[in-house]
């Protein structure tokens, strides 16, 4: 008889068991994924999945599109749903308590990720579910491109077009640089300081690593002729990283510790607005300005 299997998926130091069903023997799809796969042991997040007729949530669930489809958020009782849909067909649902510890995802078994035994928790849904448990750990996802040398890390954050990936190519080119990601980057505390961690959710490049440093120095980029720059503290540059934020909006919860994270990291860490020009000449500046990692984020 079929026996069950636990997976494990370990981003940002947050370790998520994956029950994987006899129905579903289903592999990690190829890509940066992989890199990230783990021993389920420990987990932060434990995620039973099961192939049946999913139930969508009740109405009033607030919408989102994705690349990945669009997909439903809802608070019902003490239990948050996320459902999922391609081409306006329902196929996956995920129901999680309240702090996202315990959850089930249920897969419909005419979908592609039942015929095709595909990886369950396919994007963008094991990045909403990470996102909620992030709020509750003290931690932030990013847009935006993080490297790092030895233990310092820079990161390079902006909306799509800003030139994220192109900063993160000619990083690479620098020698003795790693990129954590080229689009999303997790901030957590560590202590009294705070350290980036990549994820397998990348861009176009695609570049990532399951690498992570003390966090150095945060640019909120933007196209320019020349290199610009000009520090940013307090209050507006907060609210300029937040905008720059995924922040899980549904969730009040989340909100409010996210908020706080923000006044936190900025802070302790040096945030500028950084125009970049289209040459290399943000990479040694970039380096040269950011402060050794126990200045840049000495307890307050």
């Amino acid at each position: 008889m079929a026996r069950t299997r636990l997976r494990g998926l370990t981003v940002a130091g947050l370790r998520v068991a994956i029950e994987a069903p006899p129905q579903l023997p289903w592999d990690w799809p190829a890509g940066p994924l992989r890199r990230f796969a783990s021993s389920p042991d420990g987990a932060d997040m434990t995620i039973g999945v099961r192939v049946g007729r999913p139930v969508a949530p009740a109405p009033g669930a607030l919408r989102y599109d994705s690349s990945g489809g669009i997909f439903d958020v809802a608070l019902e009782g003490r239990d948050w749903v996320v459902a999922l849909r391609i081409r306006g067909e329902l196929q996956r649902v995920a129901r999680f308590d309240a702090d996202f510890r315990m959850g089930e995802v249920v897969v419909d078994p005419d979908s592609f990720y039942a015929r095709a035994a595909h990886y369950p928790l396919a994007y963008p849904l094991d990045e909403v579910l990470y996102l909620h448990r992030l709020a509750r750990e003290g931690g932030v996802m990013l847009h935006a491109c993080g490297v790092h040398r030895g233990d310092r890390a820079l990161l390079f954050s902006g909306p799509s077009g800003a030139g994220k990936t192109t900063i993160a190519r000619r990083m690479l080119g620098a020698g003795d640089v790693r990129v954590l990601s080229d689009d999303r980057v997790v901030v957590r505390t560590e202590g009294a300081c705070f350290r980036a961690f990549g994820t397998p959710w990348h861009g176009d490049a695609p570049l990532s690593s399951d690498s992570s440093a003390e966090l150095a120095g945060i640019h909120l980029i933007h196209q320019s002729a020349a290199l610009e720059v000009r520090p940013l503290a307090g209050a507006e540059a907060a609210a300029r990283l937040l905008g720059n934020a995924f922040v899980p909006v549904q969730d009040p919860r989340a909100v409010a510790r996210t908020l706080a994270l923000a006044e936190r990291i900025v802070q302790r860490v040096p945030v500028a607005r950084l125009g970049c020009p289209n040459d290399a000449s943000v990479v040694p500046w970039a380096w040269r300005s950011a402060r050794p990692v126990a200045t840049a984020l000495a307890p307050l």
